[in-house]
């Protein structure tokens, strides 16, 4: 599923080097539903979790995009 990140969000890998997620970037995740807080993704062979709140799906940001021009 895609998402695309609405709040800033940084994160730090295991050998510490540190990335950032920023507003307007999409990402491929999998859902995890046994927790409805957290996206997964995977980035470097590493798997990360991400705030639900911090991202829209894809037809979230269609249906905004729609609601702008008034559909």
């Amino acid at each position: 599923m895609r998402v695309m990140c609405i709040e800033r969000s940084e994160y730090m890998d295991n050998t510490g080097s540190e990335f950032t997620i920023e507003p307007g970037q999409w990402l491929e995740v999998y859902d995890n539903s046994a927790d409805y807080h957290y996206y997964t993704f995977e980035r470097n062979g590493s798997e990360w979790f991400i705030e639900i709140n911090k991202f829209i799906t894809a037809h979230q940001w269609r249906e905004n995009q729609l609601n702008k021009i008034g559909i």
